[in-house]
């Protein structure tokens, strides 16, 4: 193990009584994570103070300072008949959400697995499948106590806040793993014993994509532009074409479309203004 990468295994449990490890500074806890895989257990955490090297989707930078942000990972192996696996990411960021919601933190959901604010992005969850081992790696990375400077400079389409930034004062980083985690064993608890319909209902309650038209990118195609029709019972995202068909997809990148009306003198009354 490298220097500044000492771990401790905390009092406090990951999910369902498995361990919760404490690095005070790795370069990816999704890194670590998938690297121990054969020797973590189901529902261990993976908790770093400082991370250097984050990644998120299509290999975009996350990094955290010590006790700016909430970066973690957990290992699920269900086991076979388990019905987790297959709705994790969107649990992931429905328990971010809740967490949030519980600190008046008016937070939404944006496809597949974004965590949003009027003012931008507040959290992310990458998910990583470990066919050989039988687990999935979620990794989740949260803004707690960034400042504006504390972000790289981005794109006006693309903002991020924090709960700082949010509610104008400090919150503890444990206390935020504490809750983020206890809405994650519930929702993927539930799931197991009721199904996932009311993940479903959840997201379609606080979806940021509610009523917008929405080019995606997919993995492996080409873009395509419609209005978004939700998502389905199986987590996958619904868009309908121009031509009326509705299309799904498992995977890919979402960005609204900017409305025609935004100049509008008297206010455009469609949501993609409202929320923007």
């Amino acid at each position: 193990m490298n220097k500044g990468m000492t771990m401790k295994t905390l009092e406090e449990q990951g999910l369902w009584e498995a361990r919760r490890l404490c690095f005070e500074s790795l370069p990816s806890t999704q890194t670590w994570t998938l690297d121990h895989a054969a020797t973590l257990r189901h529902g261990d955490v993976v908790w770093a103070r400082n991370q250097t090297c984050g990644r998120g989707r299509f290999d975009r930078v996350w990094q955290s300072a010590t006790d700016r942000g909430l970066t973690f990972s957990a290992i699920l192996k269900p086991g076979p008949g388990s019905a987790m696996a297959g709705h994790a990411t969107q649990a992931a960021a429905v328990a971010v959400c809740a967490a949030l919601h519980d600190r008046d933190i008016a937070a939404r959901l944006k496809w597949p697995n974004d965590v949003l604010t009027r003012n931008g992005k507040i959290a992310g969850i990458l998910a990583t499948s470990l066919p050989e081992h039988q687990a999935l790696v979620l990794g989740i990375g949260l803004n707690v106590n960034m400042t504006a400077s504390d972000f790289p400079v981005l794109p006006a389409s693309k903002p991020a806040t924090s709960m700082r930034i949010e509610k104008k004062r400090v919150f503890p980083v444990r206390d935020m793993l504490d809750s983020v985690l206890a809405h994650l064993e519930s929702v993927l608890t539930r799931i197991d014993t009721e199904g996932a319909a009311f993940v479903t209902e959840f997201w379609t309650k606080h979806d940021a994509l509610a009523e917008q038209r929405v080019t995606v990118q997919s993995m492996d195609g080409p873009s395509l532009s419609g209005q978004y029709r939700g998502i389905d019972s199986e987590g996958a995202l619904r868009i309908e074409d121009d031509t009326g068909a509705v299309r799904v997809f498992w995977s890919g990148d979402v960005s609204v479309i900017p409305c025609k009306n935004r100049n509008y003198a008297g206010g455009c009354p469609c949501r993609t203004c409202r929320t923007v």
